[in-house]
Order: structure tokens, then sequence, then C-alpha cells
């Protein structure tokens, strides 16, 4: 089973400095950005490769500090959106949405634990 947040992998990542994983999420908190109505509506334009490096971020930035949910239900939307795998990507953006917004909570608790 996946983890919201999996602080052990997260401090892996940056080789268990611990200062480090924390500065690293304080900028996730502050710079990481999902809003749902942007990537509907850059979908509802036409713009699935502007939807899919949207996504790739979200991706990117959650890989990078053990958000191990956030970040597979975003490679699955990526790979949708990139058409290397089907699905529906609609069904997917309020589940990215939920995560997303476990995530930041997760990271805040940690951060203030």
């Amino acid at each position: 089973m996946k983890l919201i947040l999996n602080i052990n992998t997260g401090l892996d990542l940056v080789e268990n400095d611990k200062e480090l994983y924390k500065d690293l999420l304080g900028i996730y908190l502050s710079d990481t950005v999902f809003d749902q109505n942007t990537i509907c509506n850059l979908i509802n334009s036409g713009k699935t490769e502007a939807a899919a490096n949207y996504i790739h971020r979200i991706k990117g930035a959650s890989g990078q500090i053990g958000a191990e949910q956030l970040f597979e239900t975003a490679y699955i939307a990526e790979r949708i959106l990139r058409g290397k795998e089907h699905g529906n990507i609609r069904e997917l953006i309020p589940l990215i949405e939920q995560e997303f917004a476990a995530t930041r909570k997760a990271v805040q608790e940690y951060l203030n634990s």
C-alpha cells in the first residue's frame, strides 16, 4: 500500500539529512500547486501537452518528498495525457486534488511535530 507521505523514503532520497528534508517539505508547501480548474481548463482547451506538464510537476515534486499515493496517481494521469495509457483523466482529477490536500496536510503535520 502506498503511503500519503513516506517519511523514510523521503529521508532516503536526501541521504537521511533531516534538515534538508524539512527544507524540501517547506518548498513543497510554498511552491507546489494543484488547481482542479486549471487542469480542467487545459484539457477542455485541447492543451493536453500543457496539462501533462502541469501533472508532471506535481508528480516530480511529490516523488521528491516520498508522497507515494500522489506520485502514483499523477504518474498514471500523466501517462493518460501523453497517450501512453488508456483511462479517464477526468476521473483522476478529483482523486489528485484529494491526495494533494492529504499530502499537504501530512507535510504540515510532520513539520509541526
